[in-house]
């Protein structure tokens, strides 16, 4: 269990500083991070084919009285009801192919967003959290940080890491709401982690983050709920606050937690 002691307020203080340090390349980085974190109608004409199937045989057969209109009207009757018979089929197998094609349309759709947060939006979230970090250092102050995971030399272990910590929080959301996001919390240091150590297997990322967030779960989400007055301000000025202030406090907040708890 990770017994590190620390405050809200001191958590706070320091982000504070190393966010007006760099203000503008804050506002800049949070900005970036938030923008990779969106009947039948067969009835009616079953009942009018049954209305117009009226017997025309009588006991009698010299009442039959059949004559050429009848047979005339008989015959179209006849090609008429096979015609809508057609056409139910074709529109049905219209119906079925269209389908068909939707559910390979979002298939497809669904892939391309996997493969496109996996390859670059994840990776992105792990440059920007090294912007934070060094920022936090007094390292360096502009947004080229974002593109760390595509030079370090490690962007297949970055991938992967990302790509199974999401996955492990989806699969332990499907049990539950709160076994989800509390698996969020325990691999919540994972892409900080790989801002410093990109070499690292998600063996040993998912489990450094599971130590490092050990007996600190807690005191992560009353650190989250102490932003709710900015979160609820940033809603009431429609994003603004959120954009100049709120996103890049919590960010820098968050980078000072894990410098904290990584020590």
């Amino acid at each position: 269990m990770n017994q590190k002691v620390w405050s809200r307020e001191m958590l706070k203080e320091s982000a504070k500083k190393a966010f007006k340090r760099s203000y503008w390349w804050c506002v800049l980085a949070a900005l970036i991070l938030m923008l990779v974190g969106g009947s039948g109608g067969g009835g009616r004409g079953d009942k009018e084919e049954k209305e117009g199937r009226k017997p025309v045989i009588s006991i009698s057969v010299s009442d039959l009285n059949v004559t050429t209109e009848k047979v005339k009207d008989y015959a179209a009757n006849t090609v008429s009801r096979g015609a809508y018979a057609i056409g139910k089929i074709v529109w049905g197998l219209a119906g079925g192919v269209f389908g068909i094609l939707l559910v390979g349309l979002a298939l497809a759709v669904a892939v391309f967003g996997i493969l496109l947060k996996a390859l670059l939006l994840n990776p992105l979230q792990v440059g920007g959290r090294k912007f934070f970090l060094e920022n936090a250092a007094e390292e360096k102050h502009d947004v080229k940080s974002f593109l760390y995971a595509f030079q370090c030399g490690y962007y297949g272990n970055v991938v992967v890491s990302m790509f199974m910590k999401n996955l492990s929080i989806f699969l332990w959301s499907l049990l539950l709401v709160i076994p989800g996001i509390v698996k969020a919390y325990e691999y919540r240091m994972v892409p900080y982690i790989l801002a410093e150590h990109p070499e690292l297997s998600y063996q040993e990322v998912l489990g450094m983050s599971s130590n490092m967030m050990d007996g600190q779960k807690m005191n992560a989400f009353i650190l989250d709920v102490s932003f709710i007055g900015w979160y609820v301000l940033s809603a009431i000025t429609g994003g603004v606050v959120g954009v100049f202030w709120t996103n890049p406090y919590v960010y820098a907040t968050d980078a000072e937690l894990y410098l904290t708890l990584s020590e």
